[in-house]
């Protein structure tokens, strides 16, 4: 018998994967043009992909700061090329930091299932809080993604924080959500 969180693994794996090798339904910010200025605010606006997938992750991994409620911790694991993160039922009407506003190494992606359809702005700081840039998923519930290694706004090498902002009334609340990161 397989268990489930092997495969939850196995189909977010391969979601996240075809996300990363196909952009054709995202729109990224133009990479061609250079910045002189490193406070650039890069707005990167993703189309949102419809599935569904049973919960069968374990509940946790949102720290949260401000007016929001959190359950237990997270946990993380080999991921092909990546490390992944893993983080359970969260709700939040202001703000709300990944692990606790803890970092990630050279951040791919994150997916989330949205149950409240509100737009959600994913934000980027490194470890001593320079802010990098955003994702703003497509309004509707569901699972969004917001891949930031094909983007390729984040420099390698680099620590980054992920903060998710309400664009929106009211409160979102989030199932549960990968964070792919280390590649």
């Amino acid at each position: 018998m397989i268990k489930k969180s092997f495969l939850r693994k196995l189909f977010v794996t391969a979601f996240s994967t075809s996300l990363i090798f196909t952009v054709g339904n995202t729109a990224l910010a133009d990479t061609t043009v250079e910045s002189t200025s490193a406070e650039a605010n890069q707005e990167v606006t993703f189309e949102s992909y419809n599935y569904s997938l049973k919960s069968s992750m374990q509940q946790g991994g949102i720290q949260s700061q401000g007016t929001m409620s959190v359950q237990a911790a997270g946990s993380t694991y080999p991921y092909g090329k990546y490390t992944g993160y893993d983080f359970g039922k969260t709700s939040f009407s202001n703000y709300v930091w990944i692990k606790g506003g803890g970092t990630f190494k050279n951040l791919a992606t994150i997916d989330m299932e949205n149950s409240t359809g509100q737009s959600i702005s994913v934000q980027v700081y490194d470890s001593t809080g320079k802010y990098y840039g955003k994702g703003v998923t497509a309004k509707g519930a569901g699972w969004r993604s917001v891949n930031f290694e094909a983007a390729g706004i984040l420099p390698k090498g680099k620590y980054y924080k992920i903060k998710l902002v309400n664009l929106g009334s009211g409160t979102v609340t989030l199932k549960q959500g990968t964070v792919l990161y280390n590649y």
